[in-house]
Order: C-alpha cells, then structure tokens, then sequence
C-alpha cells in the first residue's frame, strides 16, 4: 500500500476518510453496538458504562466492566466498531493472564520505587536488581500477550459483525479503513503502551550498572 493511499484513510480531510465515516454513523449507537457484539460472544457477564466524558474506551477485569465513550464525535468515528469489539476481547481474554499482568505491573512499579530509595540511601543489593528485571519482562510480555491478540482479533470479528450490517461494497471500504489505521497506528499504541515502564527500567538499569 503506497502512502498516498495510507493518508487517504487516515487523513480526517480525505473524501475516502469522510465516506467511511458516513457509513458508519448510520450503525447503531455505540451502546447498542457494544450490546450485540457482547452477545454475539455470548457474554452476559460483563456490564458496560457508557460516559460522554471518557477519552478512551478500556475493560477493567477487577469489576468486569467495559467503559466506552459516549460522545457524539466518537459517534462518527469508523474505528469505534473496532475500539468496542476490541474492549469486548479483552473480558474474554484468560483471566489467570490478567491476573498476571495486574499483578506485576503493580509490581514492578512498587520494586522501582524501591530500587529508587536504596539508591539514594547508598544501599546496592543485587537480588533487588534483578528481581526488577524479571518482573518487568513479565509485564511487558503479559500486556503485549492480550494487547496484540485483542488488536489482531479485533479486525476479523469487527469485519464478522459489520457483515450482517453493511453492504458488500461498503464493508469492503469500512475494513479497509480499520486495517490501515490499525497497521500505521499500532507501533503508536505500543510505544505509548510501554514508554513509561521502559523509563523506569532505563532508570534502574543506570542506577545499577
């Protein structure tokens, strides 16, 4: 795919951008999409908030809810079938990974601060270190584990709903739409995903060496 046809669906100004997005606000509202997406998965369980005031939609596992934004701009938006489904994945993902992943990011941050205070108090203790290390490994490969499965999966089940609910020819433009936004947006999603644990690890790396 050349550039020129990467910016024509990413571009808000692009006439195939515009198109897409008018496709798409003719769908249900968000709630009602976030509902039938959940039973199609035959999801009972999870509940779903709905809020004009939230940025970005997320699945918090600890109360088994998926908190979507409710704004009339997001509304118009042809990537928000994919943000819903993709949060939809996420309260069905394994929840022992979750644990997981909950645990040690918790961790992690707790060991830094540790790690922090015996540096500036002179103290070096090398288990310390690399009990960090390992943690942070398990971190990243936790949330990488159910973020890349949840962003991959995403598109084939988005493209399975919208099938039942847009014409061939229109679907075929819709998905084009979120595959390239997807593809040119993902390396974004993952830097801004782990920038900060990075930081940290740099700290405690140069802290120790």
């Amino acid at each position: 795919m050349s550039f020129k046809e990467i910016w024509k669906c990413i571009s808000r100004k692009s006439d195939f951008k515009k198109e897409i997005n008018a496709i798409v606000k003719k769908l249900p509202s968000n709630e009602e999409v976030a509902k039938e997406v959940l039973t199609s998965f035959e999801n009972h369980h999870t509940k779903v908030k709905f809020d004009a005031d939230i940025k970005n939609s997320y699945y918090v596992f600890l109360n088994d809810t998926i908190y979507i934004s409710d704004n009339r701009k997001d509304q118009n938006e042809y990537s928000r079938i994919t943000l819903i489904v993709h949060e939809v994945i996420h309260s069905l993902q394994n929840k022992f990974l979750q644990w997981i992943n909950f645990l040690a990011s918790n961790i992690e941050i707790l060991l830094f601060l540790v790690c922090c205070i015996c540096a500036i108090i002179g103290k070096s203790f090398q288990i310390l270190y690399f009990s960090y290390i390992g943690v942070f490994i398990l971190t990243i490969l936790a949330r990488a584990i159910l973020e890349l499965h949840a962003v991959i999966k995403s598109i084939f089940d988005t493209e399975k709903y919208l099938t039942h609910k847009l014409k061939k020819e229109d679907l075929k433009k819709v998905m084009k739409g979120v595959k390239t936004n997807i593809i040119v947006l993902l390396p974004v999603f993952l830097i801004s995903l782990f920038f900060w644990k990075f930081v940290r690890f740099a700290i405690v790396f140069y802290m120790y060496i």
